[in-house]
């Protein structure tokens, strides 16, 4: 049975892997206090789906299958899917360099590829500093290529937020509109993502967005809602989607069908770079040869992981209101995944 060995690998990651013996997703929710979403999908059967705990901390109104959560990162493999789109059309390639793309690229960047800006390996800084500040695109690009490198253009793997800005900003250059706009056409709509939404735009309210905790949001003097934080180009790209559950899982299905890429260009996304990581997602391989791609965000208040199994066709999506409560879940998810493929 190959369905044990993908729920090992995932108890492998998980830091809590005694919630793996819980009787029940809601049991381990109880356990890490979790609140947020889970969804478990296993080849073509229909998803099964959680929403737990409460939208606010210590509030009366529960999280549901429409509440939106932050998924930091893990919009990344969506910044990546129009980029590839965008090779496959002609419009761009992945060895097309930085300096070609945009004005004002300093010497020691302009060499810098397409597919390092993807794959963290162009030696771009790691954050800017400060999480809370708007910045514009100009702004946001300046400060970025203003920065000393972190290493060698294609010498090293460093994880780059500001990175996947630029990358939005040649996006924009090329289709000549919003980098949202992008987004919503080529990856939202396709996909029937019908509640996902960036940061700042009028669908993202109060009262359908859950509330994050974490240390961060006590640092950064934030009210752990993501409508209260303004569109910012400092996470465009990198980041800035706030969606559900459900959206994930029409996201993954949609890709699976081949309805956002050419499979020969979903392939070399899944293809590691270098560290384990290819274009825009993590790719971990078991030592008997089955491969795991998935990505991960954190950010202050929230917490999102997405995993993708080719081999069964399963896909598990938990998103959290804390900042490390879809890491505390994993055990829990490995359980449910351990009915995948038998």
């Amino acid at each position: 049975m190959r369905a044990p060995l993908i729920a090992a690998v995932l108890l492998a990651l998980a830091p809590l892997p005694a919630l793996a013996q819980a009787p029940s997703l809601e049991d381990a929710a109880r356990q890490t206090g979790f609140r947020g979403q889970v969804m478990v999908r296993c080849a073509a059967n229909p998803p099964d789906e959680w929403s737990i705990g409460a939208r606010e901390p210590g509030g009366k109104e529960q999280v549901s299958p429409r509440t939106l959560f932050y998924i930091g990162s893990v919009a990344k493999v969506f910044t990546s899917t129009v980029v590839l789109q965008l090779v496959s059309e002609g419009s761009l390639a992945l060895d097309d360099t930085l300096g070609a793309r945009l004005d004002g690229v300093p010497d020691d960047k302009r060499a810098i590829t397409i597919e390092q800006l993807l794959s963290h390996t162009g030696g771009i800084v790691a954050n800017y500093p400060d999480p809370a500040r708007v910045l514009s695109k100009d702004e946001m690009v300046q400060w970025t290529l203003a920065q000393p490198l972190v290493d060698s253009p294609g010498a090293s793997w460093s994880y780059s937020n500001p990175g996947y800005a630029l990358l939005a900003a040649i996006v924009e250059r090329i289709e000549k509109r919003p980098f949202t706009e992008c987004v919503r056409a080529r990856v939202f709509v396709p996909a029937g993502m019908a509640s996902a939404a960036f940061l700042g735009e009028a669908s993202v309210q109060q009262g359908i967005c859950a509330t994050g905790t974490g240390p961060m949001v006590e640092r950064f003097n934030l009210t752990g809602n993501p409508a209260d934080l303004p569109a910012t180009w400092q996470r465009l790209g990198c980041g800035g989607v706030l969606c559900s559950a459900k959206d994930l899982m029409a996201f993954d299905r949609a890709l699976s069908a081949g309805k956002l890429m050419p499979p020969e260009l979903l392939k070399r996304a899944w293809t590691p770079v270098m560290n384990n990581y290819g274009l825009g997602w993590r790719i971990m391989t078991t030592p008997t040869g089955e491969v795991l791609y998935w990505s991960d965000g954190q950010f202050p208040g929230f917490n999102a992981e997405y995993f993708r199994d080719t081999t069964t066709d399963a896909s598990f999506v938990v998103l959290s209101a804390a900042e490390d409560g879809a890491r505390k879940m994993r055990g829990a998810v490995a359980a449910k995944a351990g009915g995948c493929g038998e």
